[in-house]
């Protein structure tokens, strides 16, 4: 992580299990000691009943949400990953009234540094992995380049549905406690992606079978809740209830 005095970000967003909760216009992050780091960001937007939804589950069952901050300065492609956020209840509490104009403090333990200008090549890439990454590192407001790369993903997920299938198996468990940036995290939005758009039956019917037959928490759960909507399509309607 390294040694870093101040943190600046002029736009942002925070993202909790790989989706955006709220968009940040600024941020200042400090170190107050060797051990912790705080920081203050304001919004200017609320929360979503979705993510509200989220948030309520995790503080009911006794969990404590952990954000992950993504923020960077107008027209500079250097981008800083700001992970293992934690708010106070209090805080979280707060952002449930629905309040829009705020500013809240938080702790946080790690950083990453990452530039955008990279070789990735979004037209000849065959990895969903290595799309996924790239897609995580798009800013939420980007709607051109989000496009691009679920259109890529339909591709991808379509030339061998047995393969992908399998990949999403084998990876769909990201490490949202500790990582939740997790690349991982966005295989949800492609199976959502292309469960609801091009996806062969036997596709939407397969994965729900697994996703049903796992033990349930909040990764499984979400996965069974983008699959319902394909599955009753599929004329399955027992099966999604």
């Amino acid at each position: 992580m390294g040694k870093l005095n101040t943190i600046m970000g002029t736009t942002g967003e925070l993202y909790l299990d790989g989706q955006m909760v709220r968009e940040i216009v600024e941020f200042r992050g400090n170190y107050t000691s060797e051990q912790k780091i705080t920081g203050v960001f304001s919004t200017t937007t609320k929360i979503d009943s979705k993510m509200a939804t989220i948030i309520s589950e995790y503080i009911s069952s006794g969990i404590t949400p952990v954000f992950t901050i993504i923020t960077g300065v107008i027209g500079n492609d250097t981008k800083i990953v700001i992970r293992n956020v934690h708010f106070s209840s209090l805080t979280l509490a707060h952002w449930l009234t629905d309040n829009m104009n705020t500013t809240s403090t938080c702790t946080y333990t790690d950083w990453e540094i990452i530039d955008k200008t990279n070789s990735f090549d979004l037209n000849n890439t065959t990895d969903l992995g290595e799309l996924a990454r790239e897609f995580g590192k798009l800013h939420y407001n980007d709607s051109d380049n989000h496009i691009k790369y679920l259109s890529k993903c339909m591709d991808i997920m379509s030339q061998d549905e047995e393969k992908t299938i399998n990949y999403i198996k084998e990876n769909y468990r990201y490490d949202y406690e500790h990582n939740p940036l997790d690349f991982r995290a966005y295989f949800q939005e492609f199976v959502y992606e292309y469960s609801h758009t091009i996806a062969s039956v036997e596709f939407v019917r397969e994965m729900w079978k697994f996703f049903s037959g796992e033990n349930k928490d909040i990764i499984t759960s979400k996965y069974i809740q983008n699959l319902k909507t394909p599955m009753y399509v599929a004329n399955d309607y027992k099966e999604a209830q």
